[in-house]
């Protein structure tokens, strides 16, 4: 019997889309779909995630939809949705895996809905399950999943990866029910991290609450991104033809440019204040350009709307206190971009800015490096994950705001020997450490 890899994650790799004209299916282009794409190549694989739909869809619907077999849709109504992934999963475990405060407060009913959403992968996962089948879960949401197939007798292997940074052991015992997320956790074969540093706090977790042994054999597994899609594009013509447009615009300007998806833990605002500093200083500051998009994300979560609405506040007033006629400091926009914009202004951009408070890796920083082939300078912060793999870039702490604008200042002054002697060492890093070996390595790791 041939062995079929099983990913079970919250999301599937495609979203299900309601309009006026009914339901269709969405490509996703996330990380995890993007890092999974190759193994999904082959018929040996299956994915079990939610649709992406706000309320359960009818058998009828779903045949409609024509979703490819090696994909299992999980159907959760809004409430399932609202408790189990907005109120707990982003609204509790995701601050405080970023060393954060709560943003919601518990309650049992969210507790309820978890382990209801869990026992809905389980049956799908129980239902197509082959005894030689390996079961690979990914991230936060799913954290219980683990303890749930345990319970129903499933012998297969089972891997866990967590995509999160894991919080200190102060941190994680403040959890709800943080005994059970732990036991979760520490019942599958192996339980992947991010870094080094999540897999020391891990064993941390262990000992301060009294955990002396587990079955898991707990590893860290970087992750990467597909080098080669992002150098690619520096041969694409229309690739090329939108940088040389970017430049035209920007003329002689140098681009400090800063992207990240709308989020309290990117360090934005920060980010900001740094190159305030920076330009009520600097004698030559209509030399600059700084560039900040900002991916929608979670807008129906108020904290995410208010962090959208300082943001351009902010944006605003830098613009109007040094803006002059012909020079505007900032030019913001709030759009997803498309792969070929995304990395033209990666190659336009002499500099990248992306000092998150905390991330489990950060994937951007990396998109930066395979994107350009000529030198850039990387700022980026020692709190994400990236920052133990990318030692060449310039590495600041997030919210120290005196060491970022040290840090521009350093980057925009660089001299251009220490730059392609840096860059060089970034690129053979990111692309030896792609995201195919990452995951490569967890499955070769989860057959032994």
């Amino acid at each position: 019997m041939v062995s079929r890899l099983i990913v079970a994650s919250n999301r599937l790799p495609v979203s299900v889309v309601e309009t006026s004209d009914g339901l269709s299916l969405s490509r996703s282009n996330g990380g995890l779909a993007t890092a999974l794409a190759s193994l999904f190549q082959q018929d040996t694989s299956l994915w079990v995630g939610w649709t992406g739909l706000r309320r359960h869809i009818t058998d009828k619907e779903l045949a409609s939809l024509n979703i490819p077999p090696f994909l299992q849709p999980i159907n959760l109504t809004d409430e399932e949705i609202t408790l189990y992934y907005d109120m707990f999963a982003n609204g509790i475990l995701w601050p405080v895996a970023h060393g954060l405060a709560a943003t919601t407060p518990f309650t049992e009913e969210q507790w309820s809905a978890v382990q209801q959403v869990t026992k809905h992968f389980a049956d799908t996962i129980e239902r197509i399950l082959q005894p030689s089948d390996r079961i690979w879960i990914h991230d936060y949401h799913l954290i219980l999943l683990p303890a749930e197939l345990a319970r129903r007798g499933i012998k297969n292997k089972i891997g866990f990866f967590l995509h999160t940074p894991l919080p200190t052991a102060v941190d994680f015992q403040k959890l709800p029910h943080a005994a059970e997320l732990l036991s979760s956790l520490l019942s599958v074969d192996i339980l992947g991290m991010q870094v080094s540093r999540d897999v020391t706090r891990l064993h941390k977790i262990q000992q301060t609450m009294g955990i002396k042994k587990s079955r898991a054999d707990i590893k860290a597994f970087p992750i990467g991104i597909d080098f080669d899609s992002f150098d690619s594009l520096n041969d694409s013509k229309d690739a090329l033809a939108l940088t040389s447009s970017i430049k035209k615009q920007v003329k002689d300007k140098t681009i400090i440019l800063s992207m990240s998806r709308l989020d309290y833990t990117k360090g934005v605002r920060n980010q900001l204040h740094a190159f305030e500093a920076l330009i009520a200083e600097y004698p030559e500051r209509e030399s600059l350009l700084y560039r900040l998009n900002v991916a929608p994300s979670r807008e129906s979560v108020l904290e995410y709307r208010s962090l959208k609405n300082e943001i351009e506040a902010l944006v605003q007033k830098i613009n109007k206190k040094y803006g002059t006629k012909t020079w505007q400091p900032i030019d913001y926009t709030y759009e997803n971009m498309g792969l070929e914009e995304l990395a033209a202004w990666y190659r336009a951009s002499d500099i990248h800015f992306n000092v998150p408070v905390a991330d489990g890796m950060n994937l951007i920083a990396k998109e930066y490096v395979a994107a350009r082939r000529d030198p850039g300078v990387l700022i980026i912060s020692d709190t994400m994950g990236a920052a133990e793999q990318l030692q060449d870039a310039i590495i600041i702490p997030p919210e120290d705001v005196a060491a970022a604008h040290a840090a521009l200042l350093a980057a925009i002054k660089m001299p251009a020997h220490e730059k392609a002697v840096r860059w060089k060492k970034l690129r053979h890093n990111v692309k030896t450490h792609h995201v195919t070996k990452w995951a490569n390595d967890f499955i070769k790791a989860l057959e032994k």
